[in-house]
């Protein structure tokens, strides 16, 4: 389950601090290349509020499940 993949807007000030994100970047695309699913909870695109947030390769997006927001309630106690 993931809400931020974009590491590289952290990482954005200064030429050590970039290159680390583009290490951070790498990372986690790499991992996210090796699961079956990522979930993310968030209304599909182009509903979706984290959409800065999110960053996936071409292959990758293809395993992103939207689910929508997760309640803070079950259905019974609204």
């Amino acid at each position: 389950m993931v809400n931020q993949s974009n590491m590289e807007e952290f990482f954005k000030d200064g030429f050590i601090l970039r290159i680390l994100g583009k290490i951070a970047k790498l990372f986690y695309n790499a991992v996210f290349r090796k699961v079956d699913h990522i979930i993310v909870p968030d209304f599909p695109i182009p509903h979706t509020i984290c959409q800065l947030n999110l960053n996936f390769e071409k292959k990758i997006q293809e395993k992103v499940l939207y689910t929508g927001p997760l309640p803070a309630k079950k259905p019974d106690e609204v």
